[in-house]
């Protein structure tokens, strides 16, 4: 018998469903080998369809049925494993989230040293166009100095 049972309807079926480690429902079913001729076990519910996570659990009911706390244990198990993915995804969000708000920062300096650099760049192109008068006096005091020097001599 293949799928998962959630109750017990007398043919010996569990009454309780098993998780694989996909977090899928894991379907009962039986085995066709010569080793376990039509001995029931638990698998991955993606066995032979894809990517299977490799659960594997033999159904033994007698040994189930006199563990009759092993449900709850169960569900405490699946419960804590489903709060352990979601403060990972919570914790994977918020690594992204300050990665960007740093890689935000990053780019936003980037971005303030080039626009003072653009800014540096137009100042040089404005005084290029415009008569600077400071050169011409350190040519005219050269000039002088050197007509001076030729002079005394």
């Amino acid at each position: 018998m293949e799928g998962s049972s959630s109750g017990n309807n007398g043919s010996g079926d569990p009454d309780f469903e098993m998780f694989c480690f996909c977090g899928k429902p894991t379907p009962l079913r039986k085995s066709g080998t010569e080793k376990n001729p039509g001995r029931r076990f638990f698998g991955c519910a993606n066995y032979k369809v894809h990517m299977d996570c490799g659960f594997f659990c033999w159904y033994e009911p007698s040994i189930l049925q006199e563990r009759a706390d092993l449900r709850p244990m169960m569900v405490q198990t699946k419960n804590k494993g489903v709060r352990t993915v979601e403060q990972c995804e919570s914790s994977a969000s918020m690594t992204m989230s300050e990665e960007m708000q740093r890689t935000t920062i990053t780019m936003q300096m980037k971005i303030e040293a080039m626009q003072k650099d653009f800014d540096a760049m137009q100042m040089r192109v404005r005084n290029g166009g415009k008569f600077n008068w400071n050169y011409l006096w350190v040519v005219v005091f050269c000039v002088m100095s050197y007509m001076c020097g030729k002079s005394s001599h």
